[in-house]
């Protein structure tokens, strides 16, 4: 039996309400040679069940039940390796397909030889849906490609890219599961030697309020800034590595990046990541950080020690 031409990846976590319409809307694609390989990844709820249930009608279907919660940056990782196809195609579990979108993918990416192809997609809310398009920036040169990934002009989400096998192949899959796709992408985006774009919507992207996204409880919170301030540390280490002495090529989006993380160090007093970035990218006041950090910190036990004296 030969390979299929496309592996659709998706990663399945408590998603009982809406991995029917996911699932179906892959089904009933205009293109049939592909594989959908669904990662359940311990979901509470009956998600594996339903994945079950549709791998019994279809044998294009291929489930796999994860022996721990892994996140879906590693339930992503785990159905590339258990995959077949040329093309990967990622699709988020909450979320649904156009009934042609696996078919103008593939042919603009064997038709141009492009190792990726990226598409326009819908938000989709409560309150509406909005077209969000992608802007062709890929005629330019490969670091000014980057600068605009670094300045937030080319959306880091992975299921709006169409991508060959061996570029995906090429990328290391990070541990934590927000902006996990950013980390992907960077590594795609300096790794492709051609990138197409087709400018219509083919993709609806579902605002999940109950998501690591949406969720807006404090821990939450606190987890999605962990999580992100270690996936940009991930990508700037991989982009140091990359450039090397010539990181400088990145100026100036990359020191408004640089500042960033380094106030997010700050404020979360984490000076030891603080001096890694420092090393990887010296040009900064890293003195002047160093005298807020410290003053940070004393004007917080000076306000618990005034909470305490009024107590």
């Amino acid at each position: 039996m030969n390979s299929p031409k496309v592996s659709i990846i998706v990663p399945v976590y408590n998603v009982e309400k809406y991995i029917r319409k996911c699932i179906d809307s892959i089904l009933c694609q205009t293109f049939a040679d592909f594989e959908c390989i669904l990662v359940d990844d311990c979901s509470p709820d009956s998600s594996g069940k339903i994945c079950d249930e549709y791998a019994e009608k279809d044998i294009r279907i291929k489930v796999i039940h994860n022996e721990k919660n892994e996140g879906s940056s590693l339930s992503r990782k785990t159905g590339l390796e258990n995959s077949c196809g040329e093309y990967i195609q990622f699709v988020d579990s909450d979320d649904w397909i156009e009934p042609n979108m696996i078919e103008l993918l593939y042919q603009k990416a064997v038709s141009e030889n492009f190792d990726m192809v990226v598409c326009d997609y819908f938000m989709c809310k409560n309150d509406g849906v909005t077209i969000k398009s992608q802007k062709d920036y890929y005629c330019y040169e490969k670091h000014d490609i980057i600068k605009q990934f670094i300045a937030g002009n080319i959306h880091g989400n992975v299921w709006n890219k169409f991508v060959h096998r061996q570029l995906l192949l090429l990328a290391d899959f990070p541990v934590y599961n927000y902006l996990e796709d950013c980390v992907i992408t960077v590594q795609n985006l300096f790794n492709a030697d051609k990138v197409g774009l087709i400018n219509i919507p083919l993709y609806h992207y579902w605002y999940n309020p109950a998501s690591i996204v949406g969720n807006k409880n404090r821990k939450a919170k606190a987890r999605k800034k962990f999580e992100g301030s270690e996936n940009w540390f991930v990508i700037l280490k991989f982009l140091s590595h990359k450039y090397g002495t010539q990181l400088k090529i990145l100026e100036p989006e990359l020191k408004f990046m640089i500042n960033q993380m380094k106030t997010r160090a700050l404020f979360a007093q984490n000076l030891t990541r603080l001096k890694e970035i420092h090393e990887i990218h010296p040009v900064s006041w890293f003195y002047g950080y160093l005298f807020l950090f410290l003053i940070n910190g004393i004007m917080k036990k000076m306000f618990r020690k005034n909470i305490l004296l009024r107590c």
